[in-house]
């Protein structure tokens, strides 16, 4: 077998169970709570969107991969890493104010 078919194989797997494990666990608690607790969760996940900086780190992609895609998508990834964080921060601060607790 390929190293690209195996590295395939692998890729489809991971999405598999990350998508069993989604439906099964993830989504029905997400279903449960209050909105403002849920967009939280979801934007808690979008920070670590950072790993996108190895986009532009030598060796880890492609040589094939175009540099300016690699440049804006590794870049476009730490900005929305950045604004999740800051929505976080956000919601706790609103959640403050309003003498609440969102999260």
């Amino acid at each position: 077998m390929s190293q690209e078919t195996i590295f395939n194989i692998h890729l489809i797997l991971g999405y598999v169970a990350w998508l069993l494990c989604f439906g099964a666990y993830v989504m029905p608690r997400l279903k449960s709570m209050d909105p403002v607790k849920a967009q939280r969760a979801i934007a808690t996940l979008h920070s670590f969107r950072f790993f996108g900086l190895v986009f532009i780190v030598p060796g880890v992609v492609s040589p094939d991969l175009p540099a300016d895609f690699a440049v804006l998508a590794a870049y476009g990834d730490v900005a929305t890493g950045v604004l999740a964080m800051l929505v976080c921060q956000v919601f706790e601060n609103m959640g403050m104010a309003m003498g609440i607790e969102l999260c």
